[in-house]
């Protein structure tokens, strides 16, 4: 049905390079994708917003919170659940009493109506937190996703929201989408732009749909196979029925709405212009004799208004059910249900039932709650939102679908005459929920494998903002550009106006660091202390003095004699990986202090990787790496130049490793400096030199495997130059040298013109740093790619780590 040799799409060349344009810069450019898509989503807003307003659709209660200014929750690792409207709030009734028993933890729900919103808070208030969605615009779902803290977020049906479910995955959150269905509609309009969702659906952990069908459906639109599985329909499962209500509505409103033999007829969910037609055919049922009473239910019960004046327009009462006890009512009433949440028990009174929406083009409502209390029910052509529920009616004929208001009106008159037909469908009703069960127990079973999998704190991957913005390929070509512009002696003629503008900056930078520090020694910033040793270790330049190296080789040492971990503020994916290639113990959150204060009673030292400016943590020793090239530069702070802090912040350091100091003749003149400066601290000379090299398979060669062979060198280090000079020290014949943006991804199709040149220019050996391993594309290789191992090689090591011995142990 919808496999791709019957997809036929449209025959439109301008929006198919639309399609291919934005599909592209989804796969290279991921951010720009997502600006262009807040802009679309900000100027809809801004369309219907007043609209909204006017349908009183929204509030400004509702409006603040989608705005994302909501109360941060007071516990955190909440599990979210996002449902629609009312349908979806009644379908999580069972799910949630099941989700409290099993995983005993904070809920939140959050909802897309205001009737939804009204309900949820009426049945669930005391189980839950209600909230409104907020609109997926990124700094709002980034600004909910930081006060709510979930570690786990459920969607309810089908709710793709791009932003949201992007942020959720950029932090590690586990996104399950249970009782998941896509509507015809909603696939024919997916199905259009189906590579751009493909990313977005593989964000989640784990879909479980309801049937066969939207199995297929959500495949076909690019979810992987591996997190899809039918998992059944819990509508079928869904009814956790108030008995006390029960009864106490059947009491208060039965003699009203049906006394004697009177039949009630209920439409429920209904729609325009289906209530007039409904007001008609039980106007022509009347004529006829028929003694039966008319419930009209809407499914937004804010219409109630515009249908009085419908049921007064054709000489009847309107009678609303919330103020039937102060109204006088009469054979000729119509009832009007406009409560919320309230529909299932007067579905028990009726004698037989409408279900809207079926004939409004609206795609029908569910219409199992009927069947759910053996009511003979009806519905129109239109079923496209529940197609599953109404085959599986149909199939046991527990309901009559009509194609016109002239087959319901039928219909109606011939349940009223024939009580066989009455019961046959009663019976056949009854059967409707025997072959659908334990698909609660199935939807569970996804939370439960999402939940099992190894816990995550819900900011594990927050990076710094701008550090995140420079991540993206294209900014990280004007990362590169900035450096090389910065560090030219020279400037061209007409960039000089900018250099000073560079300038101007790092002053107003300065006084911010020097402002934060002041602020932090006078105690104004606080510092919380953690109950295990820390030692930091950071540098106070943007990028390439080799932190990571030094963090490993401490990490090896120290947990040879005591319980070490590792703490990250999770920025730079690859440093990521090569950490845990090397390391067990290594967490990954944004506020370190947190993050020490949980894990303090499991470890004995905490080594904060990149942490000299993380002052909320309180350290026992701090540790300042600096390349010797640095030095050697101009020393302004960042814009203009590459120093985060101003070289008197080494005043608060304990120790100073400079490394590469054997690209540097004379290393006195660095010791004079920094003792200037701080003549407490303790300065060590490192050099990395190169241990061996191994390739993918794990092999291992020595520097005569190179010997006579010409050489192309790839990395994307903070410090290339480092690298390619490492090489050639080496003896290397080295003939290209291809350098990259720190932290730099190659795309498949990046690195195969990579290698195709290098082939076309009789290069086929390709040495790399181990962290660049994570920055090649995980495909064929047709080059021989050889991974640098280098070994830290310490001035005076064992005074280094007798330094920080005595440091850590209060001496």
């Amino acid at each position: 049905m919808f496999t791709k040799g019957r997809t036929r799409e449209p025959d439109n060349k301008y929006v198919n390079m639309l399609k291919i344009f934005l599909k592209k810069i989804q796969l290279k450019s991921p951010w720009f994708f997502y600006l262009i898509y807040d802009l679309v989503f900000i100027t809809g807003l801004t369309f219907y917003l007043p609209v909204y307003f006017w349908r009183k659709k929204i509030n400004l209660t509702a409006l603040k919170q989608k705005l994302g200014f909501i109360q941060a929750l007071k516990a955190n690792e909440s599990i979210w659940i996002q449902v629609v409207s009312v349908g979806e709030v009644n379908l999580i009734e069972g799910f949630l009493k099941r989700l409290k028993e099993v995983f005993d933890c904070p809920i939140l729900i959050s909802t897309t109506t205001l009737t939804g919103n009204i309900l949820a808070c009426k049945k669930y208030s005391h189980l839950a937190k209600i909230i409104f969605l907020p609109f997926d615009l990124s700094y709002v779902v980034k600004r909910v996703i930081s006060k709510v803290k979930p570690k786990l977020f459920i969607a309810v049906e089908t709710e793709i929201w791009p932003n949201l479910y992007r942020h959720l995955s950029s932090k590690n959150i586990p996104i399950v989408i249970v009782n998941g269905r896509i509507s015809d509609k909603a696939f024919k309009r997916y199905k259009a732009v189906r590579e751009l969702f493909k990313p977005i659906l593989n964000n989640c952990f784990a879909i479980g749909a309801q049937n066969q069908e939207y199995y297929k459906k959500f495949i076909y639109l690019g979810a992987d196979k591996k997190i899809v599985r039918v998992t059944g329909n819990m509508k079928f499962e869904a009814f956790n029925v108030n008995e006390k209500k029960l009864i106490n509505i059947k009491f208060n409103y039965s003699p009203i709405l049906k006394p004697g033999e009177r039949f009630l007829f209920a439409a429920a969910s209904t729609h325009e212009p289906e209530e007039e037609a409904l007001i008609d055919i039980y106007e022509s049922i009347k004529e006829r004799g028929f003694n039966m009473a008319l419930l009209l239910a809407p499914r937004h019960p804010q219409r109630a208004a515009v249908i009085e004046k419908l049921i007064s327009a054709k000489g009847f009462t309107p009678v609303r059910i919330s103020e039937i006890k102060n109204t006088t009512y009469s054979e000729d009433s119509v009832f009007i249900l406009d409560t919320i949440g309230d529909l299932i028990y007067f579905l028990s009174l009726s004698d037989f039932c409408f279900v809207g929406g079926s004939f409004s083009n609206s795609g029908g409502h569910n219409i199992l709650e009927p069947v759910y209390f053996l009511k003979p029910t009806l519905f129109g052509p239109d079923m496209s939102n529940f197609l599953d529920i109404e085959k599986t009616v149909l199939e046991m004929d527990a309901g009559i679908k009509v194609l016109t208001y002239k087959e319901l009106q039928d219909n109606i008159e011939k349940l009223l005459t024939d009580e066989g037909s009455r019961k046959t469908l009663q019976s056949n009703c009854a059967k409707v929920f025997e072959n659908e069960k334990n698909s609660l127990d199935s939807n569970l079973g996804l939370i439960l494998d999402a939940l099992m999998q190894k816990p995550v704190c819900w900011h594990s991957y927050q990076a710094n903002k701008l550090q995140l913005f420079l991540d993206r390929r294209l900014c990280l070509g004007l990362k590169k550009w900035y450096l090389d512009f910065i560090e030219r002696d020279r400037k061209p003629f007409l960039l000089i106006p900018l250099n000073w503008f560079f300038i101007f900056l790092s002053g107003v930078y300065w006084l911010a660091v020097i402002l934060r520090n002041f602020l932090y020694e006078k105690g104004v910033l606080k510092s919380g202390k953690s109950k295990s040793k820390v030692i930091s270790i950071g540098n106070i330049s943007w990028s390439g003095s080799g932190k990571t190296p030094v963090s490993i080789w401490l990490y090896n040492k120290l947990s040879k004699i005591k319980r070490a971990a590792i703490l990250r503020r999770g920025y730079g994916e690859d440093e990521n990986e090569l950490i845990k290639e090397h390391i067990e113990n290594v967490f990954t959150q944004v506020n370190r202090l947190a993050l020490a204060k949980e894990k303090e009673n499991l470890f004995d030292v905490f080594i904060l990787d990149d942490g000299f400016q993380h002052r909320k943590l309180k350290r026992d020793v701090d540790i300042v790496i600096m390349g010797a090239r640095e030095f050697r530069k101009r020393q302004r702070l960042i814009p203009a130049y590459i120093f985060r802090e101003p070289l008197s912040s080494l005043k608060r350091a304990d120790v100073v490793i400079i490394n590469h100091v054997n690209e540097i003749n004379d290393f006195l003149p660095l010791r004079q400096l920094i003792t200037q400066i701080n003549p407490e601290t303790k300065i060590f000379a490192c050099q990395y030199h190169i241990k061996k090299f191994t390739d993918f398979k794990g092999r291992s060669y020595n520097l005569e495997h190179f010997r006579g062979k010409n050489i192309a060198a790839f990395t994307a280090i903070g410090y290339p130059q480092g690298f390619f000079n490492k090489l050639k020290a080496a003896g290397m014949n080295l003939k290209k040298e291809l350098a990259y943006p720190d932290h730099y991804e190659l795309s498949p199709q990046e690195y195969k013109s990579l290698e195709s040149g290098l082939l076309d220019e009789g290069l086929k050996d390709l040495v790399i740093t181990h962290k660049d391993k994570f920055h090649l594309p995980k495909t064929e290789y047709g080059l021989n790619i050889y991974i640098m191992e280098i070994s830290l090689v310490f001035d005076d090591e064992d005074c280094l780590l007798e330094t920080i011995y005595k440091k850590i142990n209060g001496l």
